[in-house]
């Protein structure tokens, strides 16, 4: 279980970053609910083993997967926070810097790309 779960914040930073960042600057209400667009393609791409578990128990895999969303945004959030300071160490932040970044436990993996033959 545990290896399912790094599997699961495996691919959503390595699939995700672009809807991942989208999701942590939106500015959404805390009791909205946000999807999480991840293509089966890349995730069957990226952890196979994770697929072949989702196809056998669909309800635990996708639970897994939101679980690893709300991590997935606290890592990259910490990253983005890490690289701004970085590069702005005098205290000039830019624009994107200055938007608060929000965790939203209400993420919700949507598997997009399914094949039809499924």
């Amino acid at each position: 279980m545990e290896a399912m779960r790094a599997a699961a914040l495996r691919v959503l930073l390595k699939c995700c970053p672009q809807e991942l960042e989208r999701v942590l600057r939106c500015n959404a209400a805390p009791e909205e609910h946000l999807g999480l667009p991840l293509s089966v393609i890349s995730l069957a791409d990226c952890e196979p083993e994770l697929t072949e578990a989702l196809f056998l128990r669909p309800l635990e895999v996708l639970s897994l997967l939101d679980d690893a969303a709300v991590q997935a945004q606290s890592v990259l959030k910490d990253t983005i926070e890490k690289q701004h300071t970085e590069n702005e160490p005098h205290g000039n932040q830019t624009a994107d810097a200055q938007i608060p970044l929000n965790v939203y436990d209400n993420v919700h993996v949507r598997l997009v790309g399914l094949p039809t033959s499924l």
